[in-house]
């Protein structure tokens, strides 16, 4: 984007923000209008969630395995060749382990002011009866490893069955859309990082600016398969992408993110992961996924600031540009800004003192460093005609 369409975009986002307290009204389980700024990744709409019948007997629930949180697939029944199929079609959290409803609604209502096209759609849904006895006989029927998964479990289970005892049951539950073909980084933290972008030069360090080039990354390594998974990226948006997320995860004291098989990406191109003769399974272009967003919200800046400040040396001008607006509309709107983005107060006054402290710590590091923020593609591009007109100059 030009300076001048930067400029013309945060005039009138800011001239939208005054209409925002019409958001204040909505309610949880509507579809929300759009804020000032959105365009979250999405094969769906907030509609299509809403919209799914989850008490009816064509929709059943399946637990995942991993993690500590208990996490299912909501899953739809179709007919294949005349036989009974059931396809994924979206993810269901209860607030279970280290899940907080409220986190994970929050994130993607911030993605989606910021225009941070990394998130999946996620709303507040209630189950009621039949919905959740459908939990309940799926996860009897569940046998964990993990102590931490089987206390959630045993937690959750007395909690439901004590909710089945009342009238009209209600259990308040977040649905996120299902995005297909993700898969994690081949990397605890950042180990894996800076082999596959130069994540030092270009980010840390900020020697150089990442390159607007395409190039093939490893992804997820299953070890007891051997199956390697490789995919395509362009260095330059992969890197803003992993700056701008690591700023946010700072904002919103995201702690859960960098220890290990957290950071997701996706396929968005339609591609499948293909598997050739030397046993490595190959897709087409990749976007970083910000996808479990569900430890955040509930302190200061914590680790996730840490971060920030170690390994992060380049700032995204007009993702910065966006966060200053959002700071203004917090201070200017707090109570329509906190119950769109449907935060308890002691979270709310969280996440405004952590923006505060990484505005501060952005400007301090530009203000150094002017050269600590990507260029746009239109400098890049003159720069390069220039350099072009001076080697012929000197022929």
């Amino acid at each position: 984007m030009s300076r001048s369409g930067h400029l013309f975009a945060i005039s009138v986002s800011i001239l939208l923000l005054s209409l925002t307290p019409s958001l204040g009204r909505a309610e949880s389980t509507e579809p929300l209008p759009s804020p000032p700024l959105g365009n979250p990744v999405q094969l769906h709409s907030e509609t299509y969630l809403e919209d799914l019948d989850l008490e009816s007997d064509e929709i059943r629930f399946r637990a995942f395995d991993a993690g500590c949180s208990i996490v299912l697939r909501v899953q739809e029944r179709y007919l294949k060749r005349k036989k009974e199929r059931w396809r994924n079609i979206a993810v269901m959290k209860t607030r279970s382990g280290f899940t907080y409803l409220q986190s994970e609604v929050g994130y993607y209502r911030l993605g989606k002011y910021l225009d941070l096209n990394i998130f999946a759609v996620t709303i507040y849904r209630k189950l009621h009866r039949a919905s959740i006895e459908k939990l309940v006989a799926d996860l009897e029927d569940r046998h964990y490893n993990l102590d931490c998964k089987s206390k959630a479990q045993v937690k959750l289970l007395e909690e439901l069955k004590l909710l089945l005892l009342e009238e009209d049951p209600e259990l308040k539950v977040i649905l996120k859309e299902w995005l297909p073909l993700f898969k994690n980084f081949a990397s605890d933290g950042f180990t894996g990082l800076p082999k596959v972008f130069a994540f030092n030069e270009h980010l840390t360090k900020a020697r150089s600016q990442p390159p607007d080039e395409v190039v093939e990354f490893p992804a997820r390594l299953r070890s007891k398969r051997s199956r390697h998974y490789t995919a395509k990226a362009n260095v330059r948006e992969m890197v803003m992408d992993i700056s701008n997320l690591m700023v946010l995860d700072a904002v919103a004291s995201q702690y859960d993110r960098w220890g290990g098989h957290n950071l997701h990406f996706r396929l968005t191109d339609g591609s499948e992961f293909v598997e050739g003769e030397d046993e490595v399974r190959r897709g087409g272009s990749a976007r970083i996924l910000a996808l479990d967003n569900g430890s955040a919200m509930r302190s200061e800046t914590t680790r996730a600031y840490e971060h920030l400040q170690l390994h992060v040396g380049r700032f995204d001008r007009e993702f910065i540009a966006r966060l200053k607006v959002l700071k203004r509309w917090l201070e200017e709107e707090p109570k329509v800004a906190r119950k769109w983005l449907g935060l308890p107060r002691y979270e709310f006054k969280n996440l405004r003192r952590n923006l505060r402290t990484v505005l501060k710590f952005v400007e301090k590091k530009t203000r150094k460093n002017p050269q600590a923020w990507f260029e746009e593609k239109e400098e890049e591009a003159v720069k390069e005609e220039k350099a072009v007109e001076e080697e012929v100059d000197s022929l």
